[in-house]
């Protein structure tokens, strides 16, 4: 999973439990007990986080990514819908996507 991770796997919008387990030589019923168990959490969730980690990541440390459609960002984290992008993004901050990016603008105007 450790490299799975490092290496972006959770990028391919196309990434299934059932493709993910198959990179990994096991089956998708052991992968979800495994994600279960040592990452408390099932592995929609967990996939999720991972994607929207990686967004709250280019938000925060490269200004050019303020600047992204909502849609784009979700398409660079994996996501397949904008709307699954701010559903996990607003369950995660408690905050939608746009706010974040509005906040972050006006605390960097602020510092300017």
């Amino acid at each position: 999973m450790r490299e799975f991770e490092e290496n972006l796997g959770f990028l391919d919008y196309q990434l299934t439990q059932s493709s993910l387990s198959e990179k990994l030589e096991t089956n998708a019923s052991y992968l979800s007990k495994i994600i279960k168990i040592y990452k408390e959490k099932n592995y929609n969730v967990y996939i999720g986080d991972l994607r929207t980690n990686y967004i709250i990541e280019l938000l925060n440390n490269d200004k050019k990514f303020l600047d992204k459609e909502i849609k784009e960002l979700a398409h660079l984290g994996g996501f397949n819908n904008p709307e699954n992008f701010a559903d996990h993004f607003k369950r995660k901050l408690n905050t939608t996507p746009s706010q974040y990016i509005k906040n972050l603008k006006q605390e960097r105007d602020n510092i300017a």
